[in-house]
């Protein structure tokens, strides 16, 4: 049981997973695979007959079952995720072996989960190590419309961002960026991404009042992480406030009091076909990235369910030799991974996405940048009246 779980996939960093995919050898994730709470009455509690009466036991659990509870009970503590909500929480678990020899490629989701996160665990190690966390909220789900709003709202700020050409890791697409916080914007201190020159008073207006939604997005983004893992939280926090960051908070000025830590200082927005090499985020502070995935109209920029056939566009992670198809996500997808130490890759998406008039993928994470830290360090070198725009 569960013996395929054991898979893993070497690979240089500079090569493209999709020339590794067997397409034949794939294996499909079934939901009835995944690792549910054996205290949950729905999925692992038998119905029993006494004296004409029902009554509920739990089942006989095999060796391999109670090992992989285990696994997930390990995996919940580390991410420290509240006990009343353990039963919420499926998970999939996967192995790092050296030997890659006939192993299946490992393709999530081909079904419709409940709206119920999944924890991705890598099971060599002990204790167990959760790879990444996703969830997939589907339109009937409350958290839809309001990714959905954050969703629109980033995509018209970017229109007005400077796009990011200079990343090694690119192989086609579009990329920008946006700083959530006052120093991360062009004519402050801490410039790290600019919007483009030469905009109109109104752009600039209308630019204006789209930042104003941004602390608001930084104080959602920060219940979403927490409300997946308390850990995470810790983590990011931990990493990024023993640094000498600047506050940067919009709206305030870069030495004002601190209100509360700093997990997130930008959101890389990705599109129009984009797709990378495997690599690591190692530019990046936060140990945990956040990210949202969905298919939007071009126009609206309203998340719309998939309509392309699985083509093994997605989220990788290569040394797990586990990928998630985008394809087969029909909603909108949060994924929190160790981007910074884990291997990973956007593949390629079809043609038929990538020429599609209507419709093409969004992809977005939140990220602490290290060229935030060096603005930050050199700032705190100056005394206030040395601090101007050409910093």
């Amino acid at each position: 049981m569960f013996s395929y779980f054991s898979h893993n996939f070497q690979t240089n960093s500079n090569q493209q997973i999709a020339q590794h995919i067997d397409k034949d050898n794939i294996k499909p994730f079934s939901i009835t695979e995944a690792i549910t709470d054996p205290t949950d009455p729905s999925e692992l509690q038998l119905p029993v007959m006494e004296d004409d009466k029902e009554v509920h036991q739990k089942p006989k659990l095999s060796r391999s079952r109670r090992k992989l509870l285990q696994l997930r009970r390990e995996a919940l503590k580390a991410l420290d995720v509240p006990p009343g909500s353990h039963a919420n929480f499926g998970a999939i678990p996967l192995r790092k072996n050296p030997d890659n020899k006939g192993i299946p490629l490992f393709v999530l989701p081909p079904f419709h989960p409940k709206n119920k996160p999944y924890i991705v665990i890598n099971q060599t190690y002990k204790p167990c190590l959760p790879v990444s966390i996703f969830q997939i909220h589907s339109s009937n789900d409350p958290l839809y419309k309001e990714l959905g709003k954050m969703i629109i709202s980033l995509n018209q700020l970017a229109i007005n961002q400077q796009p990011i050409t200079s990343n090694n890791y690119m192989l086609g697409g579009l990329m920008k960026s946006i700083g959530f916080r006052s120093g991360s914007d062009e004519g402050e201190s801490t410039v790290v991404y600019g919007r483009k020159r030469n905009l109109a008073a109104a752009q600039i207006e209308d630019d204006n009042k789209g930042y104003m939604h941004l602390t608001q997005f930084d104080s959602f983004i920060d219940s979403r992480v927490k409300s997946l893992s308390l850990q995470v939280t810790k983590d990011n926090e931990n990493q990024t406030n023993q640094e000498n960051l600047p506050n940067c908070s919009p709206g305030e000025g870069l030495n004002h009091e601190r209100v509360r830590p700093i997990s997130f200082s930008n959101v890389i927005i990705t599109t129009e076909g984009f797709h990378s090499k495997i690599h690591k985020d190692d530019k990046d502070l936060n140990t945990w990235t956040y990210g949202l995935f969905a298919f939007i109209d071009k126009k609206t920029f309203q998340p719309v369910n998939s309509q392309f056939d699985p083509s093994n566009h997605g989220l990788s992670f290569p040394d797990f030799k586990f990928l998630i198809d985008f394809s087969r996500v029909h909603g909108i997808m949060e994924v929190l991974w160790k981007a910074s130490s884990i291997c990973h890759q956007i593949t390629e998406p079809p043609s038929a996405l990538k020429n599609h008039p209507d419709i093409t993928h969004f992809e977005c994470t939140f990220q602490m940048n290290k060229s935030f830290l060096e603005r930050g360090n050199k700032i705190q070198k100056l005394n206030p009246p040395e601090i101007g725009d050409d910093v």
